[in-house]
């Protein structure tokens, strides 16, 4: 039985070998054309090891496309006042080389969590580190911003909480409002490499201070280590990041006392940077705001917050509608405060920038929707960048027609109130405020 069995397999397989001789062989493909060597203008060129990119801002080169109609820009200027359409235009959009040089300060190296303040008296001593702090509504997204900033994606930089943010050296957020009760310091970036002047000089210092050490008693000694250790410590960072508590809803009193300080009397304080929610506008505290940012005298540029929730939709000419029609409504403030008088103006040295930018920091599809050029606007005020590029107001005609003094039409007086109050008695005015029998307590947002 064995052996006719093998005799049937050996049968099948003369058989399958029969078939695959008849079976004709596929004709190959004849092998494609050589093609011709690359041009000169085609092959790519490594840059230069030793290159450095520059850490001013570069005009725009002809490769740099303009922002097209689907697009979101990343940052819009103001129409002239005297422009009778008033329509906000978008910016020329920032080199490559710019906005890298940029990001590189805040995420080549992790942020570091400096120090938190309850007092103004409380901060420690900085002399050589320019600051730029981030003021805004209760829940505006500043420690967000912050996070993002730092290379965090949009679901990570809105969700670090807790012991585990800390440790990170991160901002720590919340759904809740108020989560922010202190003065926060974040270093980002490395510090410029110092001169060889400088270096010798500190190495004099401290060769004196050793020589000083010898021929002093035990007491002085350490009466001299004590002084020592007062000294401000030199410089670790490019620049110094401070997110500061909120005003308006869950804010307090003393809030408002120490943020009054430190706007009028730190001194390497280079600007504020006043962020306003995108989705509900410019609110009569942003105003207060602005009108006492005008009377310390400090710089100050708008970045509005959370736009990705006006981009949700599929009909982006709305959402640019939405943010143009905000952007309206800053300037509008800004060129009102800045008619009350005083050094504070328009691009000034000591007034309000005119680029506003527009973030989605917390949106995690677009991983953090404009985060490049707040961090180029951050740079700018800290005085780590130049900005060099043209401003183009599309359909402006550069020459004027000159009328006659009686054919002039002079504009109705704008009243204004007169009435400003400071960050204390503006947060004391919403603690205050009763709530009427049966009307809900606002709840905040994220």
């Amino acid at each position: 039985m064995a052996r006719a069995l093998r005799e049937e397999e050996a049968e099948l397989r003369g058989k399958e070998k029969e078939k695959e001789k008849t079976v004709k062989p596929k004709q190959k493909s004849p092998p494609p054309p050589p093609s011709a060597p690359p041009s000169i203008s085609e092959k790519t060129t490594k840059p230069p090891r030793n290159s450095k990119t520059p850490e001013s801002d570069l005009p725009s080169s002809p490769e740099t496309n303009p922002p097209s109609s689907d697009t979101i820009p990343i940052s819009y200027l103001p129409p002239p006042s005297n422009d009778p359409n008033q329509r906000a235009f978008p910016a020329v959009p920032l080199s490559p080389q710019a906005l890298k040089y940029t990001t590189k300060i805040f995420t080549s190296s992790s942020p570091k969590f400096l120090y938190s303040a309850g007092r103004f008296l409380e901060l420690p001593r900085n002399s050589h580190t320019p600051e730029v702090c981030l003021i805004g509504r209760s829940n505006v997204g500043k420690s967000t911003l912050i996070n993002a900033l730092s290379g965090l994606g949009g679901a990570t930089a809105r969700s670090s909480h807790g012991l585990k943010a800390r440790q990170a050296n991160t901002a720590i957020t919340s759904r809740k409002a108020g989560c922010t009760v202190t003065l926060n310091g974040y270093g980002f970036g490395e510090a410029p490499v110092e001169s060889k002047e400088q270096q010798q000089s500190q190495q004099q210092k401290k060769k004196e201070e050793k020589e000083k050490q010898s021929g002093l008693t035990r007491s002085e000694r350490r009466q001299m280590q004590k002084e020592a250790a007062m000294r401000e410590p030199p410089r670790k960072h490019a620049l110094v990041m401070v997110d500061m508590p909120g005003y308006g809803h869950a804010s307090k009193q003393a809030w408002g006392k120490e943020i009054q300080k430190y706007l009028e009397k730190r001194v390497m304080l280079k600007g504020a940077i006043v962020l306003i929610d995108s989705v509900s506008g410019v609110k009569d505290l942003d105003r207060t705001v602005l009108h006492n940012l005008r009377n310390a005298g400090l710089k100050t540029g708008v970045v509005l917050t959370k736009v990705d929730k006006l981009i949700e939709g599929k009909d982006k000419e709305r959402a640019k509608k939405k943010i143009e029609d905000v952007c309206l409504s800053v300037w509008k403030e800004l060129r009102g405060v800045e008619r009350r008088g005083g050094e504070w103006t328009e691009g000034g040295e000591i007034g309000w920038e005119r680029e506003v930018f527009i973030t989605g920091a917390g949106d995690p599809r677009n991983q953090g929707l404009g985060v490049e050029g707040a961090r180029w606007a951050i740079c700018k005020m800290a005085g780590l960048v130049e900005d060099r590029r043209e401003v183009v107001v599309p359909g402006l005609v550069s020459e004027e027609e000159v009328v006659g003094f009686d054919e002039i039409k002079w504009a109705a007086p704008v009243k204004e109130e007169e009435k400003v109050t400071t960050f204390e008695g503006m947060i004391e005015a919403t603690r205050e405020k009763p709530r009427e029998r049966g009307e809900r307590r606002p709840r905040a947002s994220f």
